[in-house]
């Protein structure tokens, strides 16, 4: 995505501390397969959502619950993965941070995953 920026996992940035952005600075924010592997997801995503602007898009891509293998101490993520997201869990977390639901789909898909696309007020 032309003028996107990645984050990755550093001792400057990464999914809990993004001082390089100033909050309501950003015009989205695109996670995939990252909030898996926190055991803090919900400050983590509270960060990223304080850091769109109103009006700005957080975009999530999770691994959808009924795939064993994303699931921690399976035989593919082993202990990679510190909890299960569901749709339900996650689809809450957002309407009670006063995010509008733009795209929704609980269902897995061919990769079995699921998404959420939710719009910060105002803008």
């Amino acid at each position: 995505m032309p003028g996107s920026i990645p984050v990755r996992d550093e001792p400057h940035q990464n999914a809990y501390k993004l001082d390089d952005f100033p909050d309501a600075s950003l015009d989205f924010v695109f996670s995939s397969h990252c909030l898996e592997h926190l055991e803090h997801w919900q400050k983590a995503l509270r960060l990223w959502i304080r850091k769109i602007k109103p009006g700005g898009i957080l975009f999530l891509y999770l691994p959808h619950e009924s795939m064993k293998l994303w699931r921690k101490c399976g035989p593919w993520v082993g202990l990679g993965h510190q909890w299960i997201p569901t749709s339900g869990t996650i689809l809450s977390f957002l309407e009670q941070n006063n995010l509008g639901i733009v795209d929704y789909n609980p269902g897995r898909d061919d990769y079995w995953s699921f998404h959420l696309c939710a719009r910060r007020p105002g803008g």
